[in-house]
């Protein structure tokens, strides 16, 4: 199972950032969702990155997953524009959850360590990207 979960570390986040890239293009302001897709999920992953300089434990510098934080922040992204979305990006966020942990790459710790920072930080990159409205008769 070792060079099955290799390979599914290997496309199913380049899977999801074309799912990602592909998601707006029939929308009359895709740019606009793509702009606050690679705020949300840089945010995401810097994070996450970010946070593997802090010492969680003695000799485990890899808290949190970053794959499976992009994973997740895209998923999330995904499925706010769309919940139709969450029937791929649910079962592909599993996969890669195991695949990491059965490649050695990660505990399950780091995976479930990603949930901390994939979906709440692509949702305030996002934020911090839409426009606010103005209150009625402001």
């Amino acid at each position: 199972m070792e060079p099955l979960a290799h390979f599914l570390c290997d496309v199913i986040n380049p899977l999801l950032a074309v799912c990602v890239a592909l998601a707006p293009v029939r929308s009359p302001r895709p740019g606009a969702f793509w702009a606050r897709g690679v705020a949300g999920i840089g945010l995401a992953v810097a994070a996450a990155e970010a946070g593997k300089h802090w010492v969680v434990w003695p000799g485990h510098p890899t808290f949190p997953s970053g794959h499976e934080t992009f994973a997740l922040a895209a998923g999330t992204l995904l499925i706010r524009r769309d919940s139709r979305w969450l029937l791929p990006v649910l079962p592909l966020s599993l996969l890669l959850a195991w695949a990491l942990v059965e490649a050695h790459y990660h505990q399950p710790v780091d995976v479930a360590g990603a949930l901390l920072t994939g979906p709440p930080l692509a949702l305030l990159g996002e934020r911090l990207l839409t426009p606010r409205r103005s209150p009625e008769g402001a």
